[in-house]
């Protein structure tokens, strides 16, 4: 099968890699020259998997509102 991959990022590249791993014909698009030109860009490269709470935790949409005031 042949497959067209939008965005050379991180995902991009992963699922790109997978596919074709599997067997499939991959071409990515991006609207970049280079790869993973965007990467990173927003956080800097920042991961802080300590101050993640997941949303299907049971009563996380309840903090929700205080965690945003204590910002302020």
């Amino acid at each position: 099968m042949e497959i067209l991959v939008l965005g050379a990022g991180v995902v991009g590249l992963t699922t790109a890699y997978y596919l074709q791993a599997a067997g499939h014909s991959v071409t990515i698009v991006d609207r970049h020259r280079k790869v993973a030109a965007e990467t990173s860009h927003a956080n800097g490269a920042q991961l802080s998997y300590s101050y993640v709470a997941p949303l299907a935790g049971p009563g996380i949409l309840s903090k929700i509102p205080s965690w945003l005031m204590n910002g302020r």
